[in-house]
């Protein structure tokens, strides 16, 4: 039998954010596709996206939050990839890897928002 352990060190929670995806190449960001996360920690993000993005892959997240002003915006590693049941779109999981303070502050309150 097995048991499914959650090795995640933050805890998801459910979002749809929109989202702009850019691959970071050589410190130059090109922009690649905008998409709606599924799902969101302090640590990392699931979306989907139309288009096929390499494992360990390095992408900028600008995440337009609700409430905030500005867009948050998110250097992470692809973790992560599988295809969707319809076979036209992928589902991502990135790790966050960097960002501003602020940003982090930002997200945390969000987060926050979202619990309970």
């Amino acid at each position: 039998m097995s048991v499914d352990v959650e090795r995640r060190k933050y805890i998801r929670r459910k979002t749809h954010i929109p989202v702009s995806i850019s691959r970071l190449k050589g410190g130059i960001s090109s922009k690649d596709s905008d998409s709606i996360t599924r799902n969101m920690s302090e640590g990392g993000i699931c979306f989907r996206a139309p288009n096929f993005i390499p494992m360990a892959c390095r992408i900028v997240f600008e995440l337009d939050m609700p409430a905030f002003s500005d867009p948050v915006k998110i250097v992470s590693r692809v973790a992560w990839i599988d295809k969707t049941a319809s076979g036209e779109d992928y589902e991502i999981g990135a790790q966050f890897l960097d960002m501003s303070r602020e940003d982090k502050e930002l997200l945390m309150k969000y987060i926050a928002s979202l619990e309970g």
